[in-house]
């Protein structure tokens, strides 16, 4: 995950089990396959992009609204 501004750096599977009482719990799942963990892997690398690209779209529309504002600093 190169060349943006937010990186993962680890990750883990948190499930909730339901018992047959009705009553849950959580479980945080971090030792995973390594058949599942490189295509969960590449799905983040992709998700990262996204959200790196939209933050510098955002940046870019936020930079061009303070360029065409006249303001006076106090």
């Amino acid at each position: 995950m190169t060349n943006t501004k937010y990186e993962v750096t680890s990750w883990a599977i948190v499930t909730t089990i339901t018992r047959p009482d009705g009553t849950w719990f959580d479980r945080t799942i971090t030792d995973i396959p390594d058949d599942i963990s490189q295509s969960v892997d590449d799905w983040l690398t992709d998700y990262i992009k996204e959200i790196d690209e939209e933050a510098k779209d955002k940046e870019k529309a936020f930079n061009k609204y303070m360029s065409n504002k006249d303001y006076e600093l106090i």
